[in-house]
């Protein structure tokens, strides 16, 4: 819900903020996507030799087509 969205829109970057158009469609665009997809929040550590555990939890989570 809103936590995917600020999320989502915290995250990325929109060249002109200014433009209503561009404005209204890149918030439609991201509410789409929270609509659409599962988001998650990853929070790890920063440290490579817990790497391989990380990703191993990643994918276990996630079901892969």
């Amino acid at each position: 819900g809103a936590d995917a969205l600020f999320s989502i829109t915290n995250s990325s970057f929109l060249l002109d903020h200014l433009d209503p158009v561009a404005l209204a469609d890149y918030f439609e665009n991201a509410t789409t996507l929270c609509k659409t997809v599962e988001i998650y929040s990853l929070d790890y550590p920063r440290r490579y030799d817990v790497l391989e555990q990380v990703k191993d939890a990643v994918l276990g989570s996630v079901s892969l087509l």
